[in-house]
């Protein structure tokens, strides 16, 4: 017989696993948690690499494969993200420099990137019609740079073979595509664009011939015929008053000239001839010397250069020096053109300058008449201005008897040849002075660069 609390175990027993089941009934009526997306995400890229564990693994292989595909996951997911931004930050970067260097030119730092930027955007352009334009707009940048170079007088050799090389790829990369898609009606607009280019490239064919700068990427004037004169009897040419030769594979002529009457000599000319055409060039021949009249103040000038052009300035260096042969430190120096046919440090009406502490100065000349002697006189103030005289005569554009030839007025006088005139000696005094010409000839070689 059993007692009551026999009884008692037996009906807990009985109700608490009713009691435990509807407990579990409820709970699965409470909603789903679902996994979170990054969770999911590595899960499908974990299934997909085949680093899922194997459902016939052992316990044990499965504790120790779950932990090295688990660390191996990881490092991956962390290496994939690493790299991907890194390129992310890479484009983002050069796109952005590519941006700032749209406007760069060819002497700027972030110009290489402008280039690089150019060549990538027409890598990645598929469509022909848009290719053959931006291989048009591109064409257009290296004339437009070109135009830049030439306006500054900036020209030098690898830079302008460099843009007229990139200027002749593109057209002809727009030129290919356009005879390939001659069907497309919006290339012919392009062949409009192309021949308004030609016409631009023949402009900027005009302008770099009559630009002095473009004289460091001529080629000698070989066999150019050159004959030196002078139009007084102040100078001696080899013991006559012209001399003729014929310029070596360099475009040298070698003479010798004496100089009797230092300061009043027409200066040289040399008459160049070559392919049919002839062009005269006036050289300066001699320092220029001036003394008070009473003796006190003596002036010497020297030329840093041994040409002269209409419109274009040379540098004279005066020394002033006492009459005792010392150094004239700090005095005014007043230098006129009593002909009025040169500007003096671009005034007309002359210029004052001081002397160093060493007597030394420096100002321009700038010979603005072509038919009209200039004649440099220089005052030295002291207490008063005292006169040196005419210290330096710039001649006409003439030759030996036979008159002006026909030079044009404008800048690009003598624009056919670039002349070097290069003393052997450092100055030139009363004795015979030995003189290299080197001829170079501006319009028969520069065009060749942008054909």
């Amino acid at each position: 017989m059993r007692d009551g609390k026999s009884d008692i175990r037996a009906t807990r027993a009985t109700r608490e696993p009713e009691e435990l089941l509807v407990i579990v009934d409820q709970i699965r009526l409470l909603p789903r948690a679902e996994p979170r997306l990054r969770f999911r995400a590595k899960i499908a890229i974990i299934s997909l690499l085949g680093l899922m564990p194997s459902a016939t693994a052992t316990g044990a292989q499965r504790s120790r494969s779950n932990g090295s595909r688990r660390a191996a996951g990881a490092f991956f997911e962390r290496w994939v993200g690493t790299v991907a931004l890194a390129l992310f930050i890479a484009l983002v970067s050069f796109w952005s420099l590519a941006g700032l260097a749209v406007h760069a030119g060819p002497n700027d730092n972030l110009y290489f990137l402008k280039r690089a930027g150019e060549g990538l955007n027409l890598s990645l352009t598929w469509n022909s019609y848009k290719k053959a334009e931006k291989s048009v707009v591109f064409a257009e940048r290296r004339l437009s740079e070109l135009n830049s170079l030439v306006s500054k007088k900036e020209i030098k050799t690898d830079q302008v073979v460099c843009l007229a090389a990139e200027c002749e790829r593109y057209q002809q990369t727009a030129n290919s595509l356009i005879l390939e898609n001659q069907k497309n009606s919006n290339m012919a607009r392009l062949d409009t664009r192309i021949q308004e280019l030609e016409e631009k490239k023949s402009n900027l064919k005009k302008r770099m011939v009559t630009v002095a700068g473009a004289a460091g990427i001529l080629e000698p004037a070989a066999g150019a015929r050159v004959c030196v004169s002078d139009a007084s009897d102040a100078l001696s040419l080899n013991g006559a008053r012209s001399i003729s030769g014929v310029t070596d594979s360099e475009g040298k002529f070698l003479f010798t000239f004496k100089n009797f009457r230092p300061g009043d000599a027409e200066p040289l000319q040399a008459a160049i001839e070559l392919d049919g055409r002839t062009e005269i060039v006036p050289l300066v021949p001699a320092r220029g010397q001036g003394v008070t009249l009473d003796g006190t103040y003596a002036v010497r000038l020297d030329p840093s250069g041994f040409m002269i052009q209409l419109n274009q300035d040379v540098e004279y260096q005066a020394f002033l020096s006492s009459g005792n042969f010392e150094l004239a430190r700090g005095k005014n120096l007043r230098i006129t053109d009593a002909a009025g046919s040169s500007l003096i440090n671009e005034v007309s009406s002359g210029a004052v300058i001081q002397t160093d502490s060493n007597g030394n100065c420096a100002f321009h000349v700038k010979k603005m008449r072509a038919d009209k002697i200039s004649r440099i006189e220089i005052e030295v103030f002291d207490g008063q201005w005292k006169s040196l005289g005419e210290v330096l005569r710039l001649g006409t554009l003439k030759t030996g008897g036979s008159g002006n030839p026909d030079v044009s007025m404008s800048n690009d006088i003598n624009a056919g040849f670039d002349i070097q005139c290069d003393p052997e000696l450092e100055s030139l005094g009363a004795g015979p002075q030995k003189i290299t010409l080197t001829v170079r000839d501006r319009s028969r070689k520069l065009t060749d660069y942008i054909e």
